[in-house]
């Protein structure tokens, strides 16, 4: 069995919101909204311009002028605290324990740009928990396009075949959408609650392994 993972709002509590965004009044969410460049952010996300470029670009007007913080400042803010989802720690250390036994392979797959090593000098063990890793930054390509999850299939020929169960767990329902159609026995699980997303996880692989439920006990 093969077990896919989106990063944040799926594992990782999204700093970008729980730290900034949501600390905005409702002012400031209006003008941030207003004069972010959306542009700069999804090039930086696929790997397309790098940190300096993207601090130049990220914001079409100077947001000082609106009582804003530059991104260096948002960047900082951002990644001050990392927090895993309600948990998530415990359980990944469990199928840690026990992958190996049930021939659990574990992948992460995320749109996200190189500041995902903020998030892994932080959670150290997230290198741990994961066979092999994708970012969108160094893909060249974000989810929901196909070439994303097919650049995965092609990387690991060994390791995906028509008979091995892949679940892919994702909190964006859009993300979701291509596995349809690429050919393997995927299935796809919406984190619709990401307060719940290790229950979600937790229940899903106990249903598909049930060698799961007692094991390690």
């Amino acid at each position: 069995m093969i077990l896919i993972f989106d990063l944040m709002d799926t594992i990782i509590e999204d700093p970008f919101f729980s730290n900034f965004y949501n600390k905005l009044d409702e002012k400031q969410k209006k003008l941030w909204l207003a004069i972010k460049d959306h542009e700069s952010y999804l090039l930086f996300e696929e790997g397309k311009i790098l940190e300096n470029e993207y601090f130049n670009r990220s914001y079409k007007k100077d947001p000082g002028k609106y009582q804003l913080p530059t991104t260096p400042k948002m960047k900082k803010i951002m990644f001050y605290k990392i927090e895993y989802l309600p948990g998530i720690k415990e359980l990944f250390e469990k199928i840690q324990i026990l992958k190996k036994d049930l021939n659990i392979y574990t992948i992460l797959a995320s749109n996200y740009s190189q500041w995902y090593h903020e998030v892994f000098n932080k959670k150290k063990e997230l290198n741990e928990w994961f066979d092999y890793i994708f970012f969108s930054c160094e893909m060249g390509i974000r989810k929901p396009d196909h070439k994303f999850y097919q650049t995965i299939i092609e990387s690991l020929p060994e390791l995906f075949n028509k008979e091995e169960l892949i679940l892919f767990f994702d909190d964006k329902k859009e993300n979701l959408e291509p596995l349809k159609d690429l050919g393997l026995n995927w299935e796809a699980i919406w984190i619709n609650d990401k307060n719940k997303s290790s229950e979600i996880i937790l229940t899903t692989i106990q249903k598909k392994c049930p060698q799961f439920w007692n094991a390690g006990k």
